[in-house]
């Protein structure tokens, strides 16, 4: 980003301040966020913070990463000097199962040091997401047309299948890997009508349905929608889940 680019996004979050907006957010697990750094953030969250405002977020990992990504929102409110609340915490995929009880003793580390650091979580053990989202972060780079000619190229469907089975990636939020694969995800909603005939089915059933590798299915499923298919990914430990609602 340039520091002319930096300079607008800074007048744009004014703006909107002044126009009535609660503060600054991100979803920096997600394209294009992920691709903001944190020195960027902070720049844009001081604004906010002048006029009153919260940073909220969704972290840049709940998974592998968790305990930096803790460290990156509390950096980001000791820095701008402002309240941080995060959104829907959790501690996903089985090999982050169990690590709940350390994440809240991290933020209340923070909040004891004085940073106005919160959180908030739904009360199940499951998550939504676009189907995309289950997709490598590089073939979502650059928009919609770019991920979708991405998809169409049997070379590139090659490294996609590969990496979406890979359980040693930290570069992105491994979500096919992190539900179990496909049975861990349910087609829950499509935009298409053509293919309202798979929702409530797990991608593996969509699999078999289509005689198609799951992976396959889901990157046909995404074509075909243009994005737009909606799931509910099986992610999350129920003693975390109850750890979190707990906490006061």
């Amino acid at each position: 980003m340039t520091p002319a680019e930096l300079e607008r996004m800074r007048q744009l979050v004014a703006q909107a301040m002044e126009d009535g907006a609660l503060g600054l957010s991100t979803s920096l697990q997600y394209v294009p966020d992920r691709f903001a750094s944190t020195a960027e953030i902070v720049e844009l969250a001081k604004v906010a913070a002048r006029y009153g405002g919260v940073y909220f977020t969704h972290q840049r990992s709940e998974s592998g990463q968790i305990f930096e990504s803790l460290e990156e929102v509390v950096s980001i409110a000791e820095q701008a000097v402002i309240p941080a609340e995060i959104w829907h915490l959790k501690t996903a995929y089985k090999a982050n199962h169990g690590k709940m009880p350390e994440v809240l003793r991290r933020i209340e580390a923070a909040r004891a040091r004085g940073v106005d650091v919160t959180a908030n979580q739904y009360p199940y053990n499951r998550a939504s997401n676009g189907l995309d989202a289950c997709l490598p972060l590089w073939v979502r780079e650059g928009g919609l047309d770019k991920m979708l000619a991405r998809l169409k190229d049997p070379s590139q469907r090659d490294r996609i299948r590969a990496e979406m089975a890979d359980g040693t990636i930290t570069a992105w939020e491994n979500q096919w890997y992190g539900a179990g694969g496909a049975a861990g995800v349910m087609l829950s909603s499509v935009l298409n009508p053509e293919l309202r005939k798979y929702e409530g089915m797990t991608l593996a059933q969509i699999g078999r349905a289509m005689g198609r590798d799951p992976r396959d299915a889901a990157m046909d499923l995404v074509i075909a929608d243009r994005g737009e298919s909606s799931v509910i990914i099986s992610i999350m430990d129920e003693a975390d889940v109850e750890a979190g609602l707990k906490h006061p």
